[in-house]
């Protein structure tokens, strides 16, 4: 009989999750460079078509795998009560805490919360003097940037690590620590561009009512333009009477259809 396959370092639904994430990156980056152009051709109009651009991927989360923190958690926490004088099973909770926390922070403010933000910046000012302009280039942002894409990646490397034994659990979890500390402490100046009204609607309706990120999206900007005051009342009613039900809408059929077209069944 032929031998079974040996067990999978980084699984094959890792890797695509991975490339969903790694899309949505790719997107926000094209988004915030083209903003800009996008208000000084159409004004408001123009910003929102950016955010609808920005916020599109999420259409298709159906289709991608979902590698939940809670299993790794387990798995991990496993690992550690069966080891002595390694890692212990608080240090691992902890952890992992922090990583769930990490993420929700990532997704509402750093994801959503700017983008609106962004949008009422490049709408807010039109004389050129636009902040906004030059995100993209902004050092802080770039490092931001660079340790966002490099918390992605280290991830999955250093899991491969471990299960090569090449790498202790203990020495993993310190790595992630590291790099969650740095991550973080780049992300202090994006946050200063973000909107706190729409990552916080943002985070209330995920909480509510999850994976309906474009109706959510909807809703916060009108969140926002409410507090900002200084869009015309017509937009707030049209944002949240036309615009985020049809989000829901498409969301609805966009989940059936990635159910049954899953990305991993492409490779």
């Amino acid at each position: 009989r032929r031998p079974p396959p040996p067990p999978q370092t980084v699984t094959k639904e890792e890797i695509v999750e991975h490339l969903f994430y790694q899309i949505l990156n790719l997107t926000q980056a094209v988004f915030l460079r083209v903003t800009p152009n996008a208000v000084a051709a159409f004004g408001r109009k123009g910003a929102c078509l950016a955010l609808l651009m920005a916020t599109a991927p999420w259409l298709a989360r159906a289709a991608f795998p979902v590698n939940r923190f809670s299993d790794n958690y387990r798995n991990d926490l496993n690992e550690a009560s069966g080891t002595s004088g390694g890692t212990s099973r608080w240090s691992v909770r902890a952890l992992y805490r922090m990583k769930k926390t990490q993420y929700v922070f990532l997704k509402h403010v750093l994801q959503h919360g700017l983008n609106v933000g962004v949008v009422l910046r490049a709408c807010t000012k039109t004389d050129g003097t636009n902040d906004v302009n030059g995100l993209a280039d902004e050092t802080f942002f770039r490092a931001h940037w660079l340790l966002l894409n490099a918390a992605f990646v280290m991830e999955f490397f250093a899991q491969t690590l471990v299960k090569k034994k090449k790498l202790s659990q203990k020495n993993m979890l310190r790595s992630n620590a590291a790099l969650m500390a740095t991550s973080s402490c780049a992300a202090v100046y994006v946050i200063s561009k973000t909107s706190l009204v729409a990552s916080l609607t943002s985070l209330t309706l995920n909480l509510v009512s999850p994976k309906r990120e474009a109706r959510s999206v909807a809703i916060a900007l009108a969140a926002a333009v409410a507090f900002d005051g200084t869009w015309p009342k017509g937009w707030i009613a049209f944002l949240t009477l036309c615009v985020a039900p049809t989000c829901a809408l498409v969301e609805k059929h966009a989940r059936a259809w990635g159910k049954r077209h899953a990305v991993e069944k492409w490779f």
